[in-house]
Protein backbone atom coordinates (compact mmCIF):
# COMPACT_ATOMS: atom_id res chain seq x y z
CA UNK A 1 0.00 0.00 0.00
CA UNK A 2 1.21 3.47 -0.80
CA UNK A 3 -0.27 6.49 0.95
CA UNK A 4 0.12 9.75 -0.95
CA UNK A 5 -1.36 13.12 -0.17
CA UNK A 6 -0.73 16.80 0.35
CA UNK A 7 0.77 18.21 3.53
CA UNK A 8 -1.75 18.02 6.36
CA UNK A 9 -3.98 15.42 4.68
CA UNK A 10 -3.57 12.76 7.40
CA UNK A 11 -0.86 10.44 6.05
CA UNK A 12 1.04 10.35 9.34
CA UNK A 13 -2.16 9.91 11.34
CA UNK A 14 -3.26 6.87 9.32
CA UNK A 15 0.22 5.39 9.69
CA UNK A 16 0.10 5.87 13.45
CA UNK A 17 -3.34 4.26 13.58
CA UNK A 18 -2.23 1.23 11.56
CA UNK A 19 0.90 0.78 13.70
CA UNK A 20 -1.05 1.03 16.95
CA UNK A 21 0.55 4.28 18.10
CA UNK A 22 -2.93 5.87 18.14
CA UNK A 23 -6.26 4.29 19.07
CA UNK A 24 -9.24 5.37 16.91
CA UNK A 25 -11.94 7.18 18.90
CA UNK A 26 -14.62 6.33 16.33
CA UNK A 27 -14.97 4.10 13.29
CA UNK A 28 -13.10 0.95 12.35
CA UNK A 29 -9.93 0.01 10.53
CA UNK A 30 -10.38 -2.93 8.17
CA UNK A 31 -7.44 -4.72 6.55
CA UNK A 32 -8.10 -7.42 3.94
CA UNK A 33 -11.78 -7.64 5.01
CA UNK A 34 -10.75 -8.29 8.63
CA UNK A 35 -10.93 -5.96 11.62
CA UNK A 36 -7.67 -4.33 12.57
CA UNK A 37 -8.06 -5.58 16.16
CA UNK A 38 -7.71 -9.18 14.90
CA UNK A 39 -4.07 -8.53 13.93
CA UNK A 40 -1.25 -8.42 16.48
CA UNK A 41 0.84 -5.27 16.72
CA UNK A 42 3.93 -7.40 16.09
CA UNK A 43 2.47 -8.60 12.77
CA UNK A 44 1.39 -5.11 11.67
CA UNK A 45 4.73 -3.54 12.54
CA UNK A 46 6.67 -6.34 10.84
CA UNK A 47 4.73 -5.78 7.59
CA UNK A 48 5.23 -2.00 7.61
CA UNK A 49 7.86 0.09 5.90
CA UNK A 50 8.16 3.86 6.13
CA UNK A 51 9.95 6.35 3.96
CA UNK A 52 10.33 10.05 4.59
CA UNK A 53 9.21 12.34 1.81
CA UNK A 54 11.76 13.31 -0.78
CA UNK A 55 11.82 15.42 -3.89
CA UNK A 56 12.51 13.33 -6.96
CA UNK A 57 13.89 14.83 -10.15
CA UNK A 58 13.83 12.84 -13.37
Amino acid sequence: MLILGANGSGKTTISKLILGHLIPSTGEIIINDDLYQNYTLKYLRKKNSHSKSANIFI
